[in-house]
């Protein structure tokens, strides 16, 4: 390990000063003098700040211990206890639990942008260590996604990883060997779709017969010692030779020459697509998956890797990369330690259609999204600015980060461009380093060298300048959208963390950009976190006390408490009968169709009309779509979606939909909430006619209150709940991006049946106008045994939502019934029970007796770290905690 000094902590960079000569040579002096920032000192990012939030505020390992100990001391007088007592036994379970604070909450942060643009190199950066593969090292390290996060008990400073390689389900294999064979197929199958399609049947005057893409060409064409059926472009020749690639691993050809032989052998099928070769490698993929299986227990994990042998081990674990789904890196970071977590998905632009729709699954799960782009592009790259809406669409923009990385790469601005930026700048600093420029002639007795130095030094201030002037343009367009924006340079932030550099590097650690970001990353997870870590204190220590306080102080059978319990007793099953019933019968009751009968007819006539229009469409490009799903892969119209442009025909109507269903979500939680509150309120008045021992009546109603507060807050986390899920619904039935969603999904078959219309001995005149004929009735009409589309997404859209709402509403009763079932033992568990003046529940009371003092002495003290958490808590919402005295 290095001895040498380290670097202070960074700040957020301020705006830089150009200096004037005499200011810079004298600061050249001192750096001479000084081994600040010298080669031989390494950034220590420990030392930065924390941000300035409540979480951070808190010491949490001595919070942790603390609670630990004061549980542990307290347990010890029932650890050893064999008496059969359901009380004492609760209690220590009670302490098990609470010993143990909450962790944080995990905060799934999905990194996208374009292959080689740097997301790994950022993760790196974030993180202080090289985690993650960087640069498309390798094709298979860009197939699949990878997950890192936190491993518990690991230190921010460690250097030891564990690894686990998760593989694809079944279905998801057979997916990706079907795509593959169609990416291989568009280059080098040896049948023809176009000799069998006349001009006329075109109907098009859209003059795109000659694309680049996708214009005929004749077979003698060779790339990679195979024939190609088209001229195609360089995106689908690798496209085709990464199927390869993958079929090459599937038959393990490149350790086996017979099993090359085999795979050449199938290769040169006359027709790949007609399900033998998609059998086969199927067959394959299970065998490999069965051995993994044997020999792995179905997962490959690589406990306690160094950071020295991580690269070899990634490597070896991508090397059956066609299976692999995802690689999770767990590791200690004080981002993961705190709840961030990484999914750094492959690139954009790919034509792998099925990797799209796994990665988007990531994406839709996600909690934050960080759009990744290159700083010098972004303006003039319409695509990016395509991903980034889709990401604030998906999220909010709220949750969306842009970073623009490469900072640096203004430093490669030619002289001749930035002197002619500097005479024109009216601003500062151009201006105060246009004057600088200009004072240089005053320095002529200078040492030439001297000099020379200064003008690189001004050069370098302009491009910076500029490269600062050119991010502040696009970080005023964002602000007004709500996106986060980020100008970071990753590569020159790790070289402060390499020991071994040449050079000193241009920009200081915060100048980098990557402190700031981290910082805004530790945000995320602070507030969740400290209301976890409150909640625990204020709810589940509080709890601990009033157990011990109910063991150490019991009363003498009484009659209206027991008929309280019994009338409890009674109605809980009544209760969840109830609740179960509506939960089931309710949401079918009240959730609206996604369209009625007018609507539908609009709908049908929309997605018919739009289909005619594809007349002025060439027939390379439909026939794509049909035999992708929807989505042409390449071509001209790489990207046309017919998914989604059918989703248009529909999208305001469920837009009314959501409209509409929001009220209901209030309604389903009033319904839900009457016969809870008409035994709250029976409690309320049963509990009024006691006429116990006062200081009984007093802890039973202590009870009670905390009853009605919990229950207050749970009907608040169910309408926030059924509210959202309200959102996610539209959310799912208004996206189109990819092959797995709706429409996609439910079009499929359809597709395949259509585009097959071309094939065997289907008459192949007018083909186009009769396969647009068929899937305007596919949409409307007829699916061969499947409802019509139009019919098929407005069942889906009310069924999903219902058992959206019914697995909300079974959480819900399940922590209601447990409220009750907690108040109905608190009621027994005040009087005397059978055990109570035996001689070890009597030694059990004078252990705790002697050890409760330090438990409340040391709660005091932990509470004192959370002020003004526990007058605030009850109002946290706007609704008061009471029982509401009308019934609806």
């Amino acid at each position: 390990m290095s001895k040498r000094p380290l670097l202070p902590p960074s700040m957020p960079a301020k705006a830089r000063a150009c200096l004037n000569f005499e200011l810079w040579k004298t600061l050249q002096v001192h750096l001479e003098n000084s081994d600040y920032y010298g080669h031989n000192y390494i950034y220590d990012p420990s030392g930065e700040e924390m941000p300035d939030n409540s979480w951070y505020a808190l010491d949490i390992d001595a919070l942790r211990e603390t609670i630990k100990h004061m549980c542990e001391r307290l347990g010890r007088p029932i650890a050893n206890c064999k008496m059969d007592d359901q009380e004492i036994m609760e209690l220590l379970r009670t302490l098990e639990h609470a010993r143990s604070t909450p962790a944080p909450k995990t905060i799934n942060i999905a990194v996208v942008g374009h292959q080689g643009i740097g997301k790994s190199s950022i993760i790196n950066a974030l993180l202080n260590r090289d985690l993650v593969d960087v640069s498309a090292s390798s094709s298979a390290c860009t197939s699949f996604a990878t997950i890192i996060e936190y491993k518990e008990g690991a230190t921010d400073d460690t250097d030891l990883s564990d690894l686990k390689v998760t593989f694809l389900a079944p279905n998801e294999i057979r997916d990706f060997i079907e795509e593959q064979i169609r990416r291989y197929a568009d280059v080098y199958a040896h049948f023809k779709f176009d000799d069998d399609i006349e001009p006329s049947e075109e109907e098009s005057n859209e003059d795109d017969s000659s694309e680049d893409h996708l214009s005929d060409t004749s077979d003698n064409q060779v790339v990679s010692e195979k024939k190609m059926k088209k001229k195609v472009s360089k995106e689908v020749q690798r496209s085709a030779g990464t199927a390869e690639d993958f079929f090459r691993v599937m038959f393990n050809a490149d350790a086996d020459k017979e099993k090359e032989v085999d795979l050449q052998r199938w290769l040169s099928k006359p027709d790949l697509e007609d399900g033998q070769f998609l059998d086969h490698c199927t067959g394959l993929a299970m065998a490999h998956l069965a051995q993994i299986e044997a020999e792995e227990s179905g997962s490959v994990e690589y406990p306690n890797v160094r950071d020295v042998d991580l690269e070899s081990v990634r490597y070896h674990a991508a090397s059956m990369w066609p299976l692999v789904k995802n690689v999770a890196i767990s590791t200690g970071s004080v981002l993961l330690r705190n709840g961030i977590r990484f999914m750094d998905l492959p690139g954009y632009g790919d034509l792998n259609q099925t990797r799209a729709a796994i990665v988007n699954e990531y994406r839709r799960v996600a909690d934050f999204e960080m759009v990744v782009a290159k700083s010098d592009r972004y303006l003039s790259k319409t695509d990016e600015d395509r991903y980034l809406s889709r990401a604030t669409r998906c999220h909010g923009a709220s949750n969306v980060f842009l970073v623009l990385n490469k900072a640096d790469i203004c430093l490669e601005t030619p002289k001749a461009q930035v002197m002619r930026t500097v005479r024109k700048g009216t601003e500062e600093p151009f201006v105060s380093i246009g004057k600088q420029f200009s004072n240089i002639i005053g320095f002529a007795h200078e040492d030439p060298d001297t000099m020379q130095d200064y003008q690189k030094y001004l050069i370098k201030e302009a491009q910076m300048a500029d490269g600062q002037y050119e991010f502040n343009k696009i970080r005023q367009k964002l602000q007004k959208k709500g996106v986060k924006t980020f100008s970071v340079s990753a590569a020159r932030y790790l070289e402060w963390l390499d020991p071994d550099r040449l050079d000193h590097p241009p920009y200081t650690p915060s100048e980098t950009g990557i402190p700031l970001l981290r910082q805004a990353l530790l945000m995320l997870p602070a507030e969740a976190n400290y209301q976890d870590l409150s909640t625990h204190v204020f709810e589940t220590l509080a709890d601990i006390q009033d157990k011990v306080s109910r063991i150490l102080v019991k009363f003498t059978d009484d009659d209206d408490i027991t008929s309280i319990r019994r009338y409890l007793l009674n109605r809980t099953p009544e209760l969840s009968s109830k609740l179960r019933t509506l939960s089931t019968k309710i949401p079918h009751e009240i959730v609206p169709k996604a369209w009625d009968y007018a609507e539908r007819i609009d709908i049908i006539n929309g997605m018919a009309n739009h289909i005619k229009l594809y007349s002025r469409v060439h027939y390379q490009t439909f026939w794509l779509m049909l035999r992708n799903n929807g989505i042409a892969t390449h071509g001209r119209y790489a990207g046309k979606n017919l998914n989604e442009e059918l989703l248009q025909m529909y999208k305001n109507t469920i837009k009314r939909w959501r409209t509409m269903t929001i009220p209901k979500s209030e309604k389903l939680a009033r319904l839900l909430e009457k016969p809870i509150q008409a035994i709250l309120l029976d409690l309320q008045r049963r509990m009024g006619e006691v006429s116990s021992d006062l200081k009984l009546k007093q802890r039973a109603n202590e009870a009670l209150v905390k009853l009605i507060h919990r229950v207050e807050l749970a009907r608040d986390r169910l309408l926030s709940r059924l509210e959202g899920s309200i959102g996610e619904n539209y959310m799912h039935f208004t996206t189109e991006d990819d092959i797995k969603c709706p429409i996609a999904q439910q079009m499929k078959s359809a597709y395949v049946r259509i585009e097959n219309m071309r094939r065997g001995g289907h008459r192949r005149h007018g083909i186009y106008r009769r396969q647009r004929k068929e899937l305007i009735l596919t949409t409307q009409s007829m699916n061969y045994g499947q409802p019509a589309l139009v019919d098929a997404i407005s069942s889906q859209v009310k069924t999903r939502q219902c058992e959206k709402w019914q697995a909300i509403e079974e959480d819900f009763i399940t922590d209601i019934l447990a409220r009750f079932q907690d108040y109905t033992r608190i009621l027994e568990e005040l009087l005397e029970n059978e055990t109570y003046m035996s001689d070890a529940h009597k030694q059990v009371r004078k252990g705790l007796a002697r050890k409760l003092p330090a438990f409340n002495k040391a709660f005091e003290e932990v509470k004192s770290q959370f002020p003004d958490s526990e007058t605030q808590r009850p109002t946290k919402k706007a609704r008061k905690s009471k029982i509401k005295t009308e019934m609806e």
